[in-house]
């Protein structure tokens, strides 16, 4: 069978199980995706390319590789889509398949090499991994070409350098666990010593491979720092990487609490070809190849699977999605057990055979995708959250300047903003203020405390379902969600108060206003402990007002804009006045 031909088999899986995948109800409220989405919105909102902060002002918890290629790939779009989030995660799942293809053949054969590929992408796990916003998927494709570019430079000894880029990108992608991960195949050394077979020595220079390492990694890091400082610090080796890996997090369980765990999320995730894995171990094991090539080939991704299997065991912090990475392997020892168990079969009968099992397996997926996990509460969430977002975009458009409390990323996300939540006693004030705001709340006892801080005259303009208890609602101290002559925002810690101007943008605390009347004002006030850097910028105005400056800790900034007398002579609103600008039409017309 030609090669082409498999890629070419292989590639429209992938596409119709992407596909099917992405057709499918929306979950981005479950798996933790949310973080990961918020990050790329900073990136692509706020410039933050070095260093990214979720809603809640907290320091990125992974390393940037995963949130760079989402923000490129939605760059050309304009704006983010569940496309242009999980188009990444799909790709690794892709390159690990067609690096499956290539090495199974060139050790194998091509059928091997075919069917190794086929079992990773008709497994439960890469169906996951395709629509998975999560640095996960692309973990797996850089630790799996590295551990390759570690075997090749073992048996080839021409240098490492290949390796250690590659261990860069998993670095960059999740943690320095990645080279731990790749390197473990390397215990077949001692494999083959100790079963006094020929094996060439570890050769080759690691010295440009490791400056070029230093470099990527260690470069990325001080400029992040040099942003950050102490809190990334905190975050990625204190909380993520020490916490994490060695105490569990917040629960603080020992090490190895839980040590059969991962190999029963293996059987049980990567079924049924786990079960024909399992089973090419114990022949590498019983039964290794004479052919000294194909047995260093085997022996270093059983070596490769187990070591890192001990490492997800003994860690206390647990995740069916961490074993991601050991998968491929998995796949690897099990392609050349089915072609084996095929090999009196025609090559185009075994193609047409695996295409009826993708049939099947895509008929299961749609089933699985569109009806069963339907019903399940991140996507019943994620759905009502949409249809909040959407009568949002409908009737004022999503650049409103709602102020989110404890809302869920993924409204945000619907809307393409990025703006900070706001802790509930900070957003109260405005609520008995003559000012128009409106809030974002989830919790019903947020609505409740909103209430005591802010008297009992509130007003619920939307809620998602409409039935009870709403899982989101908006509140405000206006009866309808519409634009008002007044009205008040945050864009982080500045408080912002409106008098006949709209809030357009506000990255990184460049704040651009249009004036939607030739008279009107706007305050802005720091309600935070430090002081915040500001630009800012009126348009539509005669002349632009620009200010740029610090603006201190209880600080406040008055902008006015126009006149009465001006307005009187000039007036062109250019669209229709609510009723709170009915006042200032009436008092124009009357200088007039």
């Amino acid at each position: 069978m030609p090669p082409l031909v498999l890629l070419l088999f292989i590639s429209l899986t992938w596409a119709a199980l992407f596909a099917v995948n992405l057709s499918s109800p929306s979950d981005l409220i479950g798996k933790d995706q949310q973080r990961p989405a918020a990050y790329v919105l900073d990136v692509l909102r706020n410039g933050n390319w070095i260093c990214q902060r979720d809603v809640s002002g907290a320091v990125t918890s992974k390393p940037p590789l995963y949130t760079w290629l989402a923000a490129l790939v939605t760059l050309p779009f304009g704006r983010i889509s569940r496309f242009t989030l999980y188009l990444p995660s799909a790709l690794s799942v892709l390159g690990v398949s067609w690096l499956l293809t290539a090495l199974g053949s060139m050790y194998y054969g091509r059928m091997a090499g075919f069917l190794a590929a086929v079992m990773y992408l008709l497994s439960s796990t890469s169906l996951r991994q395709l629509c998975l916003a999560r640095t996960d998927p692309l973990f797996s494709l850089t630790v799996f070409a590295a551990a390759w570019f570690a075997y090749t430079a073992w048996v080839e000894g021409k240098g490492w350098t290949r390796f250690w880029l590659m261990s860069a990108a998993a670095v960059l992608t999740k943690g320095p666990l990645g080279v731990v991960i790749a390197l473990g195949g390397l215990w077949a050394i001692v494999w083959e010593k100790y079963d006094r077979k020929p094996f060439p020595p570890l050769r080759g220079s690691h010295l440009t491979g490791i400056l070029l390492f230093f470099c990527i990694t260690g470069g990325w890091f001080l400029l992040a720092y040099a942003e950050m400082g102490r809190a990334l610090i905190d975050r990625l080796i204190g909380t993520e990487l020490v916490g994490h890996a060695l105490v569990g997090g917040k629960q603080r369980l020992p090490p190895g609490h839980a040590l059969f765990t991962p190999p029963l999320y293996f059987l049980a995730r990567f079924a049924p070809w786990s079960i024909v894995a399992c089973f090419g171990f114990w022949r590498i094991v019983k039964r290794p190849s004479a052919d000294d090539t194909i047995r260093r080939f085997e022996r270093f991704w059983f070596c490769f699977f187990f070591f890192g299997l001990l490492i997800f065991s003994v860690s206390p912090h647990q995740r069916p999605d961490h074993l991601f990475p050991l998968l491929p392997a998995a796949a690897l020892i099990a392609g050349p057990e089915v072609s084996k168990a095929l090999r009196h079969y025609p090559a185009k009968r075994i193609l047409y055979g695996t295409a009826m099992l993708v049939l099947v397996s895509l008929l299961f997926a749609f089933i699985y995708l569109h009806v069963v996990r339907g019903h399940s509460d991140p996507v019943q969430r994620t759905r009502w959250t949409q249809e909040l977002a959407h009568v949002i975009r409908r009737e004022v458009g999503s650049e409103f300047p709602l102020i989110h409390i404890d809302s869920p990323y993924a409204l945000q996300f619907e809307l393409n903003t990025m703006k900070p939540v706001i802790p509930p006693e900070q957003a109260a004030p405005l609520l008995k203020s003559d000012y128009a705001a409106f809030l974002v709340v989830r919790a019903t006892e947020t609505v409740e405390a909103l209430r005591c801080m802010a008297g009992p005259t509130l007003y619920e303009v939307l809620r998602r379902p409409d039935t009870d208890p709403p899982y989101l609602r908006i509140i405000s101290n206006h009866p309808r969600l519409e634009y008002t002559r007044r009205m008040a925002t945050f864009a982080g810690p500045v408080l912002i108060r409106m008098d006949r101007a709209d809030l357009q943008e506000s990255p990184n605390n460049n704040l651009l206003f249009r004036a939607k009347q030739p008279c009107g004002k706007v305050i802005l006030s720091n309600v935070a402990d430090s002081p915040c850097p500001l630009r800012v910028r009126i348009s539509n105005t005669q002349p632009e007002i620009v200010k740029n400056g610090t603006l201190a800790p209880g600080e406040t900034w008055e902008l006015d804009f126009g006149s009465e007398i001006s307005a009187a002579r000039d007036i062109d609103c250019g669209r229709t006045l609510h009723k709170d600008d009915s006042l200032h039409s009436e008092r124009c017309r009357m200088l007039e």
